[in-house]
């Protein structure tokens, strides 16, 4: 399958405030990568803070970013980070065009799109909430150019959660949804017998509005 197919199956298009100056990332053939993070307002009023990757040629002189408001397209990508023994998926969008929306203008009109074709890596994993609610969590692997692939991390809820409950590894999906950020707090054991720790850290997540199986739809 050719690379420019490979971008068909993984599209974000996404408008918020930058919330943090950008920060040399890294270089790579050539060119510098700068990341930064963007918030991105829900209809409810909360905000999503989604990291994003910018490669300095979309950049250009404009490098003072802090406060605007941007709209992106891109991919959403994911990376393998060792650290203290373990492996860390590490999630942001690349992105591959960007306009200035200017520094003002409502949160409402923030926008947040996300459109992927893959298949499942492991089984989804099912359950109810304390609340009743269904809920699915699911892996997602969609194929990017040179023979890579991303890892991305989905929540299904309702008729959407039941659906993903039948499905099996390997299965093929296509999704519409949103990329949401989740704050948890992570309890670290204690030394010496002491009070146990927490520590603040943030999940991100596909939060999926719609989801179709192409073998289903086709037979």
């Amino acid at each position: 399958m050719s690379s420019s197919r490979k971008w068909e199956h993984n599209q974000v298009i996404m408008s918020g405030t930058v919330l943090q100056p950008l920060t040399m990332s890294h270089s790579a053939y050539g060119e510098d990568f700068y990341s930064t993070v963007l918030s991105v307002a829900r209809r409810s009023g909360l905000l999503d803070r989604i990291p994003i990757l910018i490669p300095g040629r979309i950049l250009g002189s404009d490098m003072h970013c802090l406060g605007q408001r941007i709209q992106i397209r891109g991919q959403y990508r994911s990376w393998t980070q060792h650290e203290q023994g373990r492996n860390h998926l590490i999630l942001q969008v690349f992105v591959t065009e960007l306009s200035f929306l200017g520094r003002s203008g409502p949160a409402t009109c923030s926008r947040n799109d996300i459109y992927l074709d893959g298949y499942v890596c492991r089984d989804p994993i099912y359950r109810l909430t304390p609340r009743g609610r269904e809920i699915a969590e699911m892996l997602l692997a969609v194929g990017r150019a040179y023979n890579k692939s991303d890892y991305l991390p989905c929540i299904c809820w309702g008729t959407n959660a039941r659906a993903a409950q039948s499905m099996k590894s390997g299965a093929h999906v296509r999704i519409w949804g949103r990329i949401q950020s989740r704050i948890y707090h992570k309890s670290l054991l204690p030394e010496d017998g002491g009070s146990r720790d927490y520590i603040e850290k943030t999940a991100y997540e596909i939060s999926v509005a719609r989801m179709e199986c192409p073998a289903a739809v086709s037979s």
